[in-house]
Order: structure tokens, then sequence, then C-alpha cells
């Protein structure tokens, strides 16, 4: 239910298993949620709110600043695909729906979708790029490189792009990897495969990787 208190715009939520009033500002537009018990009366949310409007004011100022440039996954306004960046424009539609057309990403979703259901689906959309351009690469690289891993998996990983274990011969790749030029895809999974030749990091791996990908130093640095 969308309401408003003066100037403030906010959208009230019944819900069963709430026990109190909560107020949740959610980025990167900083709209304010107010979630209450059943029964809850307008006047009682809208003295919660006024009892609570500068923490509301302080909350919202954070959220939107923050967002700047960072991912709208991480709360911010653009995404990334492929090395380029794209500025997300929202637009409400009957179904969800992520469009990358020039330098923007048009995210459609139903009407009252919160911020979190959006990056989910965004999420989801990732992941089926990821496994569209990883899958093909996997099955060619190894079978170049004659090793006989036992599959990959997606995991949404910031901290590294990609990871193999030697005991059970599966691969992980992060998704985020898609944020990077398309380019370093091959690389990533090369890395990955001649792990399971060359356990770590010594002259012998990157010998290998070189012996497939002979540009591989410009790629890793991408």
């Amino acid at each position: 239910m969308e309401r408003s208190l003066g100037d403030l715009q906010y959208t009230l939520r019944y819900d069963k298993r709430s026990k109190h009033i909560r107020i949740k500002v959610v980025p990167p537009e900083g709209n304010v949620v107010v979630s209450c018990p059943y029964f809850t009366s307008i006047e009682r949310v809208e003295a919660f709110l006024i009892s609570n409007q500068k923490w509301v004011q302080n909350a919202r100022v954070k959220v939107i600043v923050n967002a700047g440039p960072k991912s709208y996954l991480d709360g911010g306004n653009n995404l990334k695909l492929f090395g380029k960046n794209y500025t997300v424009v929202e637009k409400e539609d009957k179904r969800y729906s992520l469009v990358f057309d020039n330098d923007i990403a048009i995210l459609g979703s139903p009407k009252g979708a919160d911020y979190n259901k959006k990056v989910a689906y965004v999420k989801r959309c990732y992941k089926t790029i990821a496994q569209k351009e990883l899958a093909p690469r996997f099955s060619k690289w190894q079978a170049i490189i004659n090793v006989q891993p036992r599959g990959f998996g997606l995991r949404f990983m910031r901290s590294r792009w990609g990871s193999c274990s030697i005991s059970t011969k599966h691969v992980n790749f992060s998704v985020y990897a898609i944020e990077k030029p398309i380019e370093y895809l091959d690389y990533l999974v090369v890395h990955e495969l001649v792990h399971l030749l060359h356990p770590n990091h010594g002259t012998a791996f990157h010998n290998a990787v070189k012996k497939y990908l002979p540009n591989a130093e410009r790629l890793r640095k991408l």
C-alpha cells in the first residue's frame, strides 16, 4: 500500500509474522518500507514514522549517496557485463526482464517488486549468461588439455574468479567473472583446468597455461 506522510512517500505492508512496526530504507533509491502487524492503525504507523523521522532522513541520504557507480547487485545503479558498464533503468512490467541496450540495462519488474526480488532476478540472469558462456569453453579446453574434471559449478564469489579441488576434480567459477571482458573467460577456464595437472602456481603451471594461451599474461590482467 503506497502512502504519504507530508513529503515522505512510503510503502506500508501488513505482515502476520511481524510483532512490531519496522522501517526499512531500500537501496538504491532510498525507498521507505514500513512493515507492521495486522490491525495496526494508520495513526500508530504515522506516529512511529514521525518519532523516527531523523533516522529515516539520515538512512536515505546514506543509501542514495552510497549507490553511486556501484553494481546494482551491491546497492548501486550500474551493471557490468563483459567489460562494459551499463546504467540501470527500471520500468514497470507484467514480468521480470533484463535487456542490455547500448549503455543502458533496462530492468523490468512487476509493480511493487522490492529491491531484493529484483536483485535475485538479475543474479539468475547473470548465472544463466555465465553458464552459457563457460560451459562450451569448459568442454573445449578440457579436451585440448586432456584432463577429466568432474564438472563445474557457479557461485556468487567476489573474493576469487575460480577455484579447483584437486581431490574431487571439481571446478567452481564465479558468476561475476562475466563482468570481465569476454576473452578473459578462456584464461579463467584454462587456469583452473591446468591446476588438475599442476596444483600450485609454480613455473610448470605458468608454462602450461602459456602453452595453451600464449597471451595468458595479458589476459590475466584484464
